[in-house]
């Protein structure tokens, strides 16, 4: 990601892991929402599938809570990103750029309360492991206080 990050001229910024896709209007919608607020952070919902399961539905992320967003459904500005050096080598890494780079915003996040990408939970990712999950919490835990991670919602 910091690779890419370094390489990008843009100045907004969404991470899109390999096996994610997202709908035509999702950079429009975002990037129009994050002007009209003046914001440095905009998310979307999602919806979800559970490829075990066969569950869908819909994920609205409202009222905000910071551990319930996926990457590819967050826009953020590459040069606050790049001021607060980036993804760290984590478990949840997200987690812990989204808490530097709000602690560094001049304002707070905006929510776009549109579905504007589909999500799916496959055997064997990185999602679909709870026993890694919980150690990615205890990790992010130890970097900070309890009070910052409740500030930001409550881990889903």
């Amino acid at each position: 990601c910091n690779r890419a990050l370094g390489a990008a001229h843009g100045e907004y910024v969404i991470r899109l892991d390999a096996d994610d896709s997202f709908d035509p209007t999702l950079l429009e919608e975002l990037r129009g929402s994050m002007e009209r607020k003046a914001a440095d952070f905009v998310s979307c919902d999602r919806r979800e599938l559970n490829l075990k399961t066969g569950e869908v539905c819909e994920i609205r992320i409202d009222p905000f809570n910071l551990f319930r967003l996926i990457a590819i459904g967050t826009l953020m500005r590459r040069d606050l990103i790049l001021k607060v050096g980036g993804w760290r080598n984590l478990f949840l890494e997200e987690y812990d750029l989204y808490l530097r780079y709000l602690s560094r915003s001049a304002h707070p996040p905006v929510h776009t309360p549109k579905v504007l990408f589909p999500y799916t939970i496959r055997p064997g990712s990185m999602s679909s492991d709870s026993v890694r999950t919980k150690e990615g919490w205890r990790e992010l835990s130890r970097i900070w206080p309890q009070h910052v991670l409740e500030k930001r919602g409550a881990p889903a």
